[in-house]
């Protein structure tokens, strides 16, 4: 991701177990339209209860896809994310980059950064896990 963000402005992640179901919509506009309404430079998507746009606790991120703008909050987010994720978790290896931006985003350092730096939108948006709806933008198995 910190390579990517070299070159452009905003990076986009992709798990291997997921793929673009719309491939009409372009990546950038929906993901600037996405960060918009908070000016995030991280969107995540995750389960939302009631409004989408505020960050609720009790929301898991799914790191499956996800974006990042090029930012020196983000590239500081990057590093920390890689110190939690090099943990042995539950679940294995794939399961600590999902395990370290959970983990991010409710250390009582950074609690608040990550309310202010970054959105967590409906999974529908552009991460449809297990789910198989035409309207999905990508869907992750």
């Amino acid at each position: 991701m910190k390579e990517a963000l070299k070159f452009s402005e905003w990076a986009f992640w992709i798990d291997a177990d997921a793929i673009f179901r719309d491939l009409a919509t372009p990546l950038l506009p929906l993901v600037e339209t996405l960060a918009r309404p908070s000016n995030a430079e991280a969107v995540y998507s995750g389960e939302v209860r009631g409004d989408p746009w505020e960050l609720h606790q009790d929301r898991w991120i799914n790191a499956g896809a996800f974006a990042m703008k090029r930012t020196p909050w983000v590239a500081s987010l990057l590093d920390r994310l890689h110190g939690y994720g090099a943990r042995d978790q539950p679940g294995g290896p794939s399961a600590s980059d999902q395990w370290a931006a959970n983990r991010f985003r409710e250390d009582a350092a950074f609690k608040d950064a990550f309310a202010r730096k970054a959105v967590v939108v409906p999974n529908g948006h552009f991460n449809a896990l297990g789910q198989r709806g035409d309207d999905a933008f990508v869907a992750h198995f």
